[in-house]
């Protein structure tokens, strides 16, 4: 069945490109390899929400499976030579691999486009060995969309201004869809609180062990050639978890 994954694919995948966009080369990726056991290197490794597979050829060190309910972004990684076994499935329902002792599992800017964020949990669960490694992360939800946007004044305006955040509906979770930049169609997204995410891991067997509110920097904006205000902001959340036996 096509989703809304796979009419965006193409666009989408001409976004990420090999290494990421501007905010995975700045700030997911560098939060990965160093929050990953030996940075990954010998690592069995599940990515749900694998996508066109940039993650997975960026750990080529690492033993990757991938899964994704998109065909196409799969079609895309297989075209890109992605290594690792690529699974299409919804990683929400019980996934057909065996591997049941993945060291770490990443869900990377996916459980913000994930409806049934438990049952993508209890999948972590099933597949992650005892002790391993969880890494999650999502764009802020407190200063990115869909529950916040830049906006100016009229004097703002005329007095060019940087533009601030305006947020709404923060505490309220919420679904809508959004067309992310430079992506030809609109996806589904689901606004949730930070602390929502933390209690969902938490609940669902997972002790949080870090947590960052990552910016971009001076250096990263004028590398990537972005406005300079947005180093006043965290672009994303990212956290580590360890997996362990609830009582």
């Amino acid at each position: 069945m096509v989703n809304d994954w796979d009419i965006a694919a193409v666009s989408y995948s001409r976004v990420i490109g090999d290494q990421g966009d501007y905010l995975r080369q700045s700030l997911t990726n560098p939060y990965i390899l160093g929050n990953l056991p030996n940075n990954g290197r010998g690592q069995k490794i599940l990515d749900l929400g694998c996508g066109e597979g940039y993650l997975s050829r960026l750990l080529k060190d690492s033993r990757v499976t991938g899964v994704d309910a998109s065909s196409e972004l799969l079609r895309i990684a297989r075209d890109r030579n992605t290594p690792g076994e690529l699974v299409l499935a919804d990683i929400t329902q019980p996934i057909a691999i065996t591997d049941t002792d993945f060291d770490a599992v990443i869900i990377n800017t996916t459980l913000q486009d994930v409806e049934d964020v438990a049952g993508a949990l209890r999948n972590v669960k099933t597949h992650i060995r005892p002790g391993g490694t969880l890494i999650i992360t999502i764009p802020h939800p407190a200063f990115r969309r869909p529950a916040a946007n830049w906006a100016k004044t009229v004097i703002g305006k005329l007095l060019r201004r940087d533009p601030f955040v305006r947020i709404d509906s923060y505490t309220q979770p919420f679904a809508t869809k959004i067309k992310l930049t430079n992506v030809d169609s609109p996806t589904a997204v689901y606004h949730r609180p930070l602390s929502w995410y933390v209690e969902q891991a938490q609940s669902g067997g997972f002790r949080l062990d870090n947590i960052k509110e990552l910016a971009l920097t001076e250096q990263d904006v004028k590398k990537f050639n972005q406005p300079l205000f947005l180093i006043k902001f965290p672009a994303v959340l990212a956290m580590r978890f360890t997996e362990y036996e609830k009582n």
